[in-house]
């Protein structure tokens, strides 16, 4: 499975369940003779919101055939440790499975929290 097609499924995956989430574009664009960086580097492709408390989780894609260049993964892993050291959620899927056990758990967690 591509990283596009595990995007997608992903994405439907969250709005069956009631979950905020799209996509987060980062990278770099040529306008005229100027390059344009746009986004966060390192950033997770994906930002959930996660009901009913609102937890924050970022999802990085992986397609397990491809390599990813060292530079960006230690990007990748700094921004997860971020998230995680702030309350939120991160994971590295490869399967919308890895999505759904981590949804799961959040709720889980989410089921104990006192009533605002």
């Amino acid at each position: 499975m591509t990283e596009n097609e595990l995007k997608r499924i992903i994405l439907e995956y969250f709005e069956l369940q009631g979950i905020e989430a799209w996509r987060n574009n980062t990278g770099v664009a040529r306008s005229g003779g100027r390059y344009i960086a746009y986004g966060c580097p390192g950033s997770p492709d994906i930002i959930a919101i996660v009901p009913p408390y609102g937890k924050f989780l970022g999802v990085e894609l992986k397609d397990p055939l491809k390599r990813t260049r060292k530079e960006t993964e230690c990007k990748q892993t700094l921004f997860g440790q971020k998230i995680t050291k702030t309350g939120g959620a991160y994971l590295i899927a490869k399967s919308l499975e890895d999505v759904v056990t981590v949804v799961s758990a959040i709720r889980e967690s989410q089921s104990t929290f006192p009533k605002i």
